[in-house]
């Protein structure tokens, strides 16, 4: 029987512990505590190295070394908040919301997760492989994470993401991708004053002239967005700048808008407008959009059958901005609904919070979720 309190009691641990991305200390301890409830709870905990700028990423499950599941939970614990910001804004709460950072993303979803199976019926675990995940650098791209998420997908039927519900109370199955890219410039350098009398190269006027033609690309009707981000460039005024650097990110719905927009970098970088002037292209990082793959459709109407059962509204939002790890799950070609968490706003600010009117719906509709499978399983 689900015990809010207990559920609080977990939830405040898992806030008073600063967990930034960048933080291998705080985010060993958070993966510590994490698994610790895990373990209170009767599942099996398999932990797998990443990297030792980061933590491990910590596998669950009701069912021991399984070599395929049924369904696939997936939360993240690091935030965006710096080192100390969790004792500054410790964890809170009044009769309508839970506080502290990480409460809306998405340390409550994740802790979601997990008494959602411990609260499913023996009937329905002995039928049902399950597994939940939980990694430490969703903020940062999952970037020492992704393959193992990829992994994991490939095995599963079914993924539930357990990032918050959105403010408008709508779950997703669509998200676009996103890439980030550095141009540097390198030039000639000159004294401003003999501009016309010696070669020189500026590195600036190019970039500048990078940054108006790659924000034409925008493109409202297609959701096609690149956002010229970071421009840096020149030292002293009466210096022609030998050296400039570009920060780019796009957003994107489709996989082949990375290569319109990889098309037109070559373009200017093979055309400078200032003689001299030569580029160097990196790709930071690239996250695929989140598509549905085509059995969606009709996996959609038994969801909304589940959650009419339960007397729940199930809406979906079109397609949000942000990426999660639901990008990566749906590229690998499984079934995959996003932003199942308990209401919650407030994500990347100082007041982030919890609807606690929405935790025990939360799981409920999980449970509801992983029993629909396991009496309808393919």
């Amino acid at each position: 029987m689900f015990c809010l309190d207990e559920y609080l009691a977990d939830l405040e641990k898992l806030i008073n512990i600063d967990s930034n991305s960048f933080d291998p200390k705080g985010l060993s301890d958070i993966v510590d505590a994490v698994e610790k409830i895990a373990l209170r709870m009767g599942f099996f905990v398999k932990r797998h190295k990443t990297s030792e700028l980061s933590a491990d990423y910590l596998e669950v499950s009701n069912r021991e070394n399984a070599e395929k599941y049924d369904v696939l939970l997936m939360g993240h614990l690091d935030t965006v908040q710096p080192v100390g910001f969790a004792k500054e804004h410790p964890f809170s709460k009044d009769e309508e919301y839970a506080y502290g950072p990480g409460t809306c993303d998405m340390k409550a979803g994740a802790l979601c997760a997990l008494y959602a199976v411990k609260e499913l019926s023996e009937e329905a675990k002995n039928k049902l492989n399950i597994a939940l995940i939980f990694n430490c650098d969703e903020e940062i791209l999952s970037k020492y994470t992704t393959h193992l998420t990829q992994q994991m997908a490939k095995k599963t039927d079914y993924a539930f993401v357990m990032e918050s519900t959105s403010d408008k109370g709508t779950y997703t199955t669509a998200r676009k991708g996103s890439g980030t890219y550095k141009i540097k410039f390198k030039g000639t350098p000159g004294h401003s004053g003999y501009i016309f009398d010696y070669f020189t190269a500026n590195a600036v006027v190019e970039m500048s002239r990078w940054a108006v033609e790659l924000h034409k690309l925008n493109d409202r009707e297609k959701l096609f967005s690149v956002n010229v981000a970071i421009a840096n460039g020149g030292k002293v005024t009466n210096v022609v700048p030998d050296y400039a650097e570009l920060s780019v990110n796009i957003r994107v719905t489709q996989k082949s808008q990375y290569e319109i927009f990889e098309n037109k970098i070559k373009e200017l970088a093979e055309n400078p407008m200032i003689e001299g002037v030569t580029t160097e292209i990196e790709t930071i990082s690239k996250n695929y959009p989140m598509i549905p793959v085509p059995e969606m459709e009709s996996y959609l109407e038994r969801v909304r059958k589940v959650f009419d059962s339960i007397g729940q509204k199930f809406e979906l939002y079109p397609i949000r901005g942000g990426c999660s790890d639901g990008n990566i799950i749906a590229d690998a070609g499984t079934r995959c609904i996003d932003s199942l968490g308990p209401l919650a706003k407030g994500g990347h600010t100082h007041n982030e919070f919890v609807y606690l009117s929405d935790i025990e719906p939360c799981i409920i509709r999980m449970k509801a979720l992983m029993e629909e499978i396991a009496y309808n399983k393919d």
